[in-house]
């Protein structure tokens, strides 16, 4: 708060949505772990939550030049950037199997605002400069508030002509802790280059082939999701619930208190006093 009321760093509203995934039954990498990657792809990335996922975006943030999306896996990467591109969308990702040659052209196309949305999974959590960013859109569920911070921050770089940063956030994730913590940070490592030997070489050829087929997946998908039908998509929107904050300071006065105390103590809490 101290750092965007200092103009250090770009202002932002949040929409929280609820997406309908169930997570009863996601397991945690131990007790305070985040969401076991396999499990939590199982619970989101499904047709009727992406579905949700895009059409949230385009309630809420349509007209916004550069939207940077958080999948949980590779699997989530595909899916999500059809149904993007079912909708109309020019959606397009990066992952870690995409060539060194494409991922550099394709981030640059972003940054001059060729195209709105691109995908990703855990690529651009930190170290990522790409300061026109004016919406993050959180389609993956965190428990790691470390995680979260750095999500967000990628869309609080200043930049010319930028109003703010609008974060969709699809799983309610405030709850991890957001709000508890004064500061959004990220590191800016440079890229490390290795020598390449057979195995490594193999390995290239592997994900570019991976790659190429994830890229197939998603150019093709649009034909497997004509069974999700008019009317369904219809009923699907008219039961999105959005709650949305116009100020970082309407946001943190909705969740002030001691919620994050009742999520990590088992015991009972009297607030006395302020932050007491």
């Amino acid at each position: 708060l101290d750092m965007i009321e200092g103009d250090w760093l770009s202002t932002a509203s949040f929409t929280t949505v609820q997406s309908g995934a169930d997570l009863s039954k996601v397991r945690s990498l131990g007790k305070q772990g985040d969401f076991q990657t396999g499990d939590l792809s199982r619970a989101v990335n499904n047709n009727e939550t992406n579905q949700i996922t895009v059409q949230a975006w385009l309630a809420q943030a349509q007209d916004r030049k550069a939207t940077l999306v958080f999948c949980v896996d590779l699997a989530h990467v595909s899916s999500l950037t059809a149904m993007f591109r079912r909708f109309g969308v020019d959606a397009r990702f990066i992952t870690s199997d995409t060539p060194k040659q494409v991922r550099t052209e394709r981030l640059d196309a972003f940054k001059n605002g060729e195209f709105p949305v691109l995908l990703n999974c855990g690529i651009f959590t930190e170290g990522t400069d790409i300061p026109n960013i004016d919406c993050v859109l959180l389609a993956r569920p965190t428990k790691s508030r470390n995680l979260l911070v750095q999500m967000i921050g990628r869309g609080l770089r200043l930049y010319p002509g930028k109003a703010g940063c609008h974060v969709i956030d699809m799983v309610a994730s405030l709850e991890t802790g957001i709000v508890t913590s004064p500061t959004l940070f990220g590191l800016d490592p440079s890229e490390l280059v290795d020598h390449a030997d057979v195995t490594s070489m193999t390995s290239t050829r592997e994900k570019r082939e991976r790659e190429k087929q994830r890229e197939e997946e998603a150019s093709s998908a649009m034909g497997n999701l004509s069974a999700i039908g008019t009317g369904n998509m219809k009923s699907l929107a008219g039961n999105i619930t959005f709650t949305h904050y116009d100020s970082v300071n309407d946001l943190v006065e909705d969740t002030r208190g001691d919620a994050h105390i009742r999520m990590i103590s088992q015991f009972a809490w009297v607030h006395i006093d302020n932050d007491k």
